[in-house]
């Protein structure tokens, strides 16, 4: 049992890029038009070694100096599947996606909904992260760009 244990430790998964301590700056904009930036400090640590990933996110808009946090955990289902469940506390229930990842990046999109998360690899020390909405043409545009460093 050890042993299996320890095989899944050395395992290599599209998730074991989002793993430590990261920050952002991210731009964002409102369904208006109007703009504002996001601050976040990040601390992703494995639930389950190579299964199950949980992300824990503080951030604050500079137009509002409040603290707020998110919570997310991805599974590992397989054969390069994920799932990946978002906990906002205005929510009752998190937001749900079905995604993908490769040694690129990963891609999430909202069960029964318009909207997808991308994350771009770029160097073990930052990565690109995306959030997306689908408009009526069926395109999907940007509502948040961020830019992520490791602390």
């Amino acid at each position: 049992m050890l042993a299996a244990y320890f095989v899944l430790l050395t395992q290599s998964t599209p998730l074991d890029y989002l793993v430590g301590k990261w920050t952002s700056i991210e731009n964002v904009t409102a369904p208006d038009g109007t703009k504002d930036t996001i601050r976040l400090t990040g601390d992703n640590r494995w639930v389950y070694p190579g299964k199950l990933l949980e992300i824990h996110e503080k951030y604050r808009l500079d137009s509002n100096k409040k603290e707020m946090e998110n919570h997310i955990l991805i599974r590992n289902v397989a054969d390069g599947k994920l799932k990946l469940w978002w906990y906002v506390a205005e929510r009752p229930e998190p937001i749900v996606f079905d995604g993908t990842g490769s040694d690129k990046g990963l891609t999430f999109d909202q069960k029964d909904g318009n909207l997808r998360l991308l994350y771009v690899w770029d160097t073990k020390k930052a990565y690109d992260a995306k959030l997306q909405t689908k408009g009526k043409d069926g395109e999907y545009k940007d509502i948040t760009i961020a830019r992520y460093t490791r602390r």
